[in-house]
């Protein structure tokens, strides 16, 4: 048997793909380590590794899908405690008001994070709306004002000429 440091590529993927076969022929990790030669350690190892690409195989319609079945369910989360968290303000119940915020203010959170937003630093998002802000403005050179002057004076002499003859 080889040791780990002296599979080359191809043998992994081979070693892979036969565990692959095992596992979906239903054999434990057990079994595959004495069909294999491998210790079941290293089996434990690459099922797991199997199991962590069939959930990157996920097509983006698929994952699309997952993520509006949690996007319903935290929504009416949501809504359920802005709900209570109302109910309870108004009856001035600063226990129940407080938890309630809190379970709002969480099922926000989780909708920022099943889209990605959670990620978003404000500093950086200031950083990027300064940079938009303070762009150069764009010049010409004076004798091409003048010329533009002057044509949009001559359109405008010309439009008001034009209403007062009317």
């Amino acid at each position: 048997m080889a040791g780990p440091g002296d599979l080359t590529t191809v043998d992994k993927v081979k070693r892979l793909e036969k565990i692959k076969e095992l596992v979906e022929e239903g054999k434990t990790q057990k079994q595959i380590a004495e069909i294999t030669g491998i210790p079941q350690i290293t089996v434990h190892r690459n099922v797991k590794y199997l199991e962590n690409l069939k959930v990157s195989d996920l097509t983006t319609k698929e994952i699309a899908e997952k993520r509006s079945e949690l996007y319903v369910e935290l929504l009416e989360a949501t809504l359920e405690a802005k709900d209570l968290f109302l109910k309870y303000k108004r009856q001035e119940d600063a226990l129940n008001t407080r938890r309630f915020w809190t379970a709002w203010v969480e099922a926000i959170n989780a909708r920022a994070k099943l889209y990605g937003l959670d990620n978003i630093k404000t500093d950086n998002l200031i950083q990027i709306n300064q940079q938009n802000n303070y762009l150069q403005e764009e010049k010409v050179d004076a004798a091409t004002g003048e010329k533009i002057a002057n044509a949009l004076k001559a359109a405008h002499e010309t439009k008001v000429r034009a209403k007062l003859e009317e």
